[in-house]
């Protein structure tokens, strides 16, 4: 029964040895094989009488190359138990390169097993294809520090937050940037702190936690020292396998330099419009004087020549030219006279409590010049409240006004002048025109300096181009507001406020 007992007990373990899917060898005590399961013979593709009694683990050059020989010996000398992991190769000696590239790891776990007195007989080894896992690990160390190095090494400022707002990473750009050290960074600073304005923060939260992703969203963020400065930010929410949010992953990339950069240009574009205004201007003014002052000497020219008599009608039509040509010579160089002190901020007002009317009855001769051709229609009520103003100057800006609805618009058509109360607030001034009226582009032009809609060679273009920025500096002087209402070809309205006192 004893002997029955025993056998059964051997078959059993030499079942478990046989049919375990790990690969599975037992040595004696001087380190040959004596015993291998049929996973070990499937890995080696070799049969027993290769290995058994022939095969010792003690000189396998394999364990001896990679170091692992001290470990073995251990096992059969001092009976400890030894792990360890072990590159296996399966091509011959004359395929050693391919071999290398092809080779498989296994975690080897080798025990001693002792009789009674604790004597070292035999050892068992058992061996795990990790090829695999390790692989992918290797796959894993690799790809995490390709992340770091481009973390690192990044140019942007990188940090990665937790859901609570803490930061738990920074990189060295980011350090550079914000101006904390990486231990002040670390130590659970809010991400609170490095934001200049908390609407700016809400909003971009909000939108994050929407959307999952943003990118360049441009805000104001402030380094330790409190200088702000201008930036994007792109983040991306990190959700783990349940979908909870574990953190977030940000960049942050300073564009102070690039505002600056937009700013140097557009300051430039401005000056080249002013430029390429003030070569325009300076043709015009060169054209404009010209013409009277050719007009005025032709005319006296022709009147002071002695060899012709001409007649007192004559006369007095040459010297009626020449009076006209003088007050228009006058008008262009009071313009340039009061577009200066406007710029100089020295332009006088001689303010007074007057009543709008009474502006508009002092300038009416000039205005029924103007509209000699036109139908002038006032509707300027008497009993408006009187207000603070310097009469003669916003004569000027009504009879400029009504010059510019004349030049645009076509002989017979009315020209209306009106004035009406916004109580306790201020008086406004229209005066409107049926002529062809001002795109919607051009309107935002037309009080600026030396700004005509017309060409100088066209023909059409008269005066310096001064006349409603004059009349915007005038009408800014007295506290008021001065626009135009328009569209192309349906006539065009400008308006002015001026306060009451």
């Amino acid at each position: 029964q004893m002997t029955e007992a025993l056998r059964e007990r051997e078959e059993f373990l030499n079942n478990v040895i046989e049919y375990t899917p790990n690969p599975i060898w037992v040595a004696d005590e001087k380190g040959t094989i004596i015993r291998m399961n049929q996973a070990l013979r499937d890995l080696l593709k070799v049969a027993d009488e290769e290995i058994i009694g022939k095969y010792n683990v003690l000189k396998d050059s394999q364990v001896r190359e990679q170091g692992f020989l001290p470990l073995v010996r251990s096992v059969f000398e001092e009976g400890r138990t030894v792990r360890f992991t072990m590159n296996y190769y399966t091509a011959r000696e004359k395929q050693v390169e391919l071999a290398r590239k092809t080779h498989r790891v296994l975690e080897i776990v080798i025990s001693a097993v002792k009789d009674r007195e604790g004597k070292v007989f035999n050892a068992i080894c058992q061996q795990n294809d990790v090829t695999e896992r390790e692989r992918a690990e290797e796959a894993l160390r690799d790809s995490e520090k390709k992340f770091r190095n481009l973390f690192e090494n990044s140019a942007d400022a990188i940090s990665i937050t937790s859901p609570e707002g803490r930061i738990l990473d920074v990189n060295r750009a980011w350090v550079n940037l914000f101006g904390y050290s990486y231990e002040e960074a670390l130590k659970n600073l809010p991400v609170s702190h490095v934001y200049a304005s908390s609407i700016d923060r809400d909003k971009f939260q909000k939108v994050l936690e929407e959307t999952g992703l943003v990118r360049d969203f441009e805000v104001k963020m402030h380094k330790r020292d409190g200088t702000a400065f201008d930036c994007t930010m792109s983040s991306v929410v990190d959700y783990d396998d349940k979908g909870n949010i574990r953190g977030y992953q940000n960049i942050v990339r300073d564009i102070t330099d690039r505002r600056k950069a937009e700013q140097q240009s557009r300051e430039m574009e401005i000056l080249k419009q002013v430029d390429r205004m003030r070569s325009e201007f300076l043709a015009n003014v060169s054209h404009e004087l010209r013409t009277p002052l050719t007009a005025i000497k032709g005319y006296t020219s022709t009147l002071l020549r002695e060899d012709v008599s001409w007649k007192e009608a004559e006369q007095r039509e040459f010297l009626k030219i020449i009076d006209a040509e003088s007050d228009r010579l006058t008008r262009l160089i009071s313009d340039l006279l009061d577009m200066s002190l406007l710029e100089a901020g020295k332009m006088a007002m001689k303010k007074g409590q007057r009543n709008i009317s009474d502006a508009i009855n002092a300038i009416r001769p000039r205005l029924d010049v103007l509209c000699a051709t036109r139908r002038l229609t006032i509707d300027v009520p008497a009993n408006l409240p009187q207000v603070n103003i310097d009469e003669m100057r916003i004569g000027q800006v009504i009879s400029n006004l009504v010059d510019n609805a004349v030049k645009h618009s076509p002989e017979g058509s009315e020209i209306a002048i009106r004035a009406e109360l916004v109580p306790g607030k201020e008086i406004i001034v229209s005066i409107n025109d049926h002529g062809e009226g001002i795109s919607r582009e051009n309107l935002s032009k037309l009080f600026n300096r030396f700004v005509q809609l017309e060409e100088v060679s066209s023909g059409k273009k008269k005066g310096t181009g001064l006349g409603l920025a004059i009349s915007r500096g005038i009408i800014e002087n007295h506290g008021g507001r001065i626009w135009a209402e328009s569209e192309s070809r349906k006539g065009s309205k400008f308006i002015f406020t001026l306060p009451l006192p």
